[in-house]
């Protein structure tokens, strides 16, 4: 089968997850911090194994993940520079989940744009927008529903930048 940048933004539209989740900080649990996730879930792993190798890109997890019905395989794509080139490709091509890959990429464009190690510069009010932007798109409540005051400072927020 010949895999094709339509065939893919189409399977991934349908198929596919862009994520930024939020957790408690490890060390100092008073801070959150963000990840970021794009994934790709099928029950055909024979696809998931062309579209992985076409990508380049992610990890092809082939032990199932059990559901009722059938088993289920996956592609994650965890770095930020990877998701970065993913939805810079794929971005334009897009339908369903244009808007949540926009807010996702402007997310990692502001994190990689940092110099050195883009993980110890401090959240700034618009990841948190980016956060909540996605959970409304996504359909979730968010955790809070508080307004964020621009003069606050908040536990995932260290200095504005």
């Amino acid at each position: 089968m010949d895999i094709t940048d339509e065939y893919i933004a189409g399977f991934f539209d349908g198929e596919g997850c862009v994520s930024l989740m939020k957790h408690r900080s490890p060390s100092t649990k008073s801070h959150y911090i963000y990840n970021t996730i794009v994934i790709i879930t099928n029950s055909n792993l024979q696809v998931l194994r062309d579209i992985r190798t076409k990508l380049g890109l992610g990890i092809l997890n082939e032990k199932p993940i059990s559901t009722r019905n059938k088993a289920v395989y996956s592609i994650a794509i965890r770095r930020q520079e990877e998701i970065k080139t993913f939805l810079n490709r794929f971005l334009p091509l897009l339908r369903v989940k244009k808007a949540e890959a926009t807010l996702l990429l402007e997310y990692i464009n502001r994190r990689l744009s940092f110099e050195g190690d883009y993980r110890r510069f401090p959240y700034i009010e618009r990841d948190e927008e980016i956060y909540r932007e996605l959970k409304t798109i996504k359909g979730f409540r968010s955790h809070s529903k508080a307004k964020v005051n621009p003069s606050k400072k908040y536990s995932w927020q260290t200095e504005n930048i």
